[in-house]
């Protein structure tokens, strides 16, 4: 992995506009007192307000042994770590992060020659501070900031959120799943690439169980998505309404760009059958349903059920009797065929004829 070097200047402006390759090593040279190796416990640069009096900014290192050490850090200090890394130790989020400094001045007052990133904490992956990218695991996220891996970060103006082809706000940000960052010249997220979304499926469609059912959401497979008050909900030639969605039965669901579900096409539906025209016999009617087949149907009141050209009400209906019955987009029984079971006599027939529907 490329590295970037800076001699740290007054401010970190500065130390953007010197970055450079220049060769490096950490081995002592004249006059040199060795290199501490440890964990990052602080860290300011020359000129910063935090920075000491005399203008040093400087860096504490928690070593392996216990031992802790406080390092000065001068305009002549050469840094050594991704500008990501770097950005990491100017926002505080430093506990993590390993280096290794090579120490020169006295033992009472050490000063550091060069800052190398070691390893441990999210090292970053990119070649250069410009588009420089690496991947950790997002655990807050606020209107100005995302904290990734041990970093907090700020958005860059215009940052761009994406999981896979959907486009999404830094609102819809989730937390708890890994990402890609990319970050500019400054340490700014330009870009955030989620790897995982538990809440928004990956494409414009997603298949699976329905669980639950609203009039403005529906869950489907793992994810409870907004439905679109024009939803086409279809199960075979069936245009549904969201009240008459089961829940249990297998489903594709179509999401637009805004998240929201515009068509859902059931597999399964145990209230209707997979044609409009059915044909069996009568196993109960009850106060507008009649059930056959292992369907009950509700019945539209102004049904046309007859018998050999002889009109009957729906009360008259009685199980056991053979019927075909039609039914309308909704899945409301529409006509009802009786093919045979009533007496084949007038007087039957105008009984039947005579009986009020409910």
């Amino acid at each position: 992995m490329a590295r970037n070097r800076a001699l740290v200047g007054a401010t970190v402006g500065i130390l953007a506009g010197v970055l450079s390759l220049a060769p490096s090593a950490l081995a002592d040279g004249p006059g040199g007192s060795g290199a501490v190796t440890g964990t990052v416990t602080s860290f300011t640069l020359p000129g910063s307000s935090t920075s000491s009096s005399s203008g040093d900014g400087s860096i504490g290192i928690s070593e392996a042994n216990g031992a802790t050490e406080t390092i000065a850090i001068t305009p002549a200090t050469t840094i050594d770590m991704p500008a990501g890394v770097l950005a990491g130790l100017l926002s505080g989020a430093a506990s993590t992060q390993q280096v290794t400094v090579a120490v020169s001045g006295t033992a009472s007052a050490p000063v550091a020659r060069e800052i190398r990133a070691g390893k441990g904490g999210d090292q970053g992956s990119g070649a250069g501070p410009r588009g420089e990218s690496y991947r950790g695991v997002i655990s807050a996220v606020s209107g100005t900031t995302i904290t990734i891996g041990q970093y907090t970060l700020t958005f860059a103006s215009g940052v761009r959120v994406s999981y896979g082809d959907r486009k999404l706000t830094t609102a819809e940000i989730p937390t708890g799943v890994s990402a890609k960052v990319s970050l500019d010249h400054s340490g700014n997220v330009t870009k955030v690439q989620l790897l995982a979304d538990p809440s928004v499926p990956k494409g414009e469609a997603v298949a699976g169980r329905i669980t639950a059912v609203s009039s403005t959401s529906v869950t489907i497979g793992q994810y409870t998505l907004a439905l679109s008050p024009k939803a086409a909900i279809k199960y075979h030639d069936f245009s549904l309404s969201a009240s008459q969605i089961p829940t249990g039965v297998e489903a594709r669901a179509q999401i637009g760009k805004d998240l929201t579900v515009g068509k859902i096409i059931l597999v399964t539906d145990p209230n209707l059958p997979p044609s409009k025209e059915l044909h069996g016999a009568v196993t109960a009617v009850g106060t507008g349903t009649i059930s056959l087949d292992g369907y009950t149907l509700g019945v539209d009141p102004s049904a046309a059920i007859a018998y050999q050209g002889t009109a009957y009400t729906l009360a008259s209906v009685q199980s056991g009797w053979d019927v075909a019955v039609r039914l309308n987009n909704s899945g409301a029984v529409i006509a009802i065929k009786i093919m045979q079971g009533p007496q084949q006599s007038s007087s039957q027939g105008s009984a039947g004829s005579s009986q009020s529907g409910d």
